[in-house]
């Protein structure tokens, strides 16, 4: 197996504490430290309000970088104190660019709502299982219920893998199959490329 150690993982948490998600969240951040990954955890929306949260403030004892989104913990009328790190949306983007990999699929669809970019979703793999209809199983479904019909209103189609075998025949979304070849062309039209 191959040495982890000094990569970097990002994690956008937005569940409560109390939602699957969250655990799941941490169990993966868990596992990474674990194996020497450098991990990098930043809690939004429902997630501030569990900053408190023992198996969190474990994580980031073990070393975990832990922020916070400053606008959700002020709407929630929580004190930005020493438990996490307290930032806007910027620092999202530097984690982004600054880890090996980020996992949320909320940014697309979050960024893409300012219009003032246009966004394009590629699927490759296993991710295309998202565009299903039955998403029920997946960790963090409501993500995928709620985020991605946005980005479908962008007015363009979602690009996937070309043959991925677990894509659905029906999808609830416009889809576009794209080979290797297409893909490349596409990041290098592309401004700036966010691979998760």
């Amino acid at each position: 197996m191959a040495s982890l150690h000094g990569k970097k993982l990002g994690l956008l948490i937005s569940t409560s504490s109390e939602h699957p998600g969250f655990r799941h969240a941490l169990g993966l951040a868990e596992a990474a430290l674990a194996r020497g990954v450098q991990v990098y955890l930043y809690c939004i929306d429902e997630a501030v309000s569990g900053l408190a949260d023992p198996q969190l403030q474990a994580l980031k004892r073990r070393g975990a970088n832990l922020f916070a989104c400053a606008y959700g913990a002020q709407n929630r009328n929580l004190p930005m104190n020493d438990l996490a790190t307290f930032a806007g949306l910027t620092i999202v983007s530097d984690l982004i660019s600054g880890t090996d990999r980020f996992l949320s699929i909320r940014i697309a669809a979050g960024v893409g709502v300012w219009k003032k970019v246009e966004i394009s979703l590629y699927l490759r793999g296993p991710a295309v299982m998202v565009l299903n209809e039955s998403v029920e199983d997946l960790i963090d479904e409501e993500n995928f219920t709620r985020y991605l019909p946005m980005i479908g209103e962008f007015g363009r189609p979602i690009r996937v893998q070309r043959g991925a075998p677990l894509l659905a025949k029906q999808s609830l979304f416009q889809i576009e199959e794209i080979d290797d070849d297409q893909l490349a062309r596409l990041a290098a039209n592309s401004n700036c490329v966010v691979r998760f």
